[in-house]
């Protein structure tokens, strides 16, 4: 999916697991989404979902109020000046 002329493009959003319809709708509008929470399976799944859609997601398995730091890496890592 070309994001280039959507709302969002350029754009990085961290959604927790529980806000599927919130991802989806996001990556809907162009942004890049990093789906967090503590269950890999239901995490992998919305990923996957996003993927299907044609935007880009990845994945953080862990409660980002105790891993702040590794969150911040992983989205510089992921989506640098995106």
């Amino acid at each position: 999916m070309s994001t280039e002329n959507l709302p969002l493009a350029g754009r990085v959003v961290v959604v927790s697991v529980t806000e599927a319809t919130a991802a989806r709708s996001l990556a809907l509008a162009g942004a890049a989404i990093l789906v967090v929470g503590v269950d890999a399976e239901k995490v992998g799944g919305l990923v996957n979902e996003i993927l299907s859609l044609g935007a880009r997601a990845s994945a953080f398995v862990g409660d980002p109020g105790e891993a702040r730091e590794s969150l911040a890496a992983m989205v510089a890592e992921l989506f640098p000046l995106i």
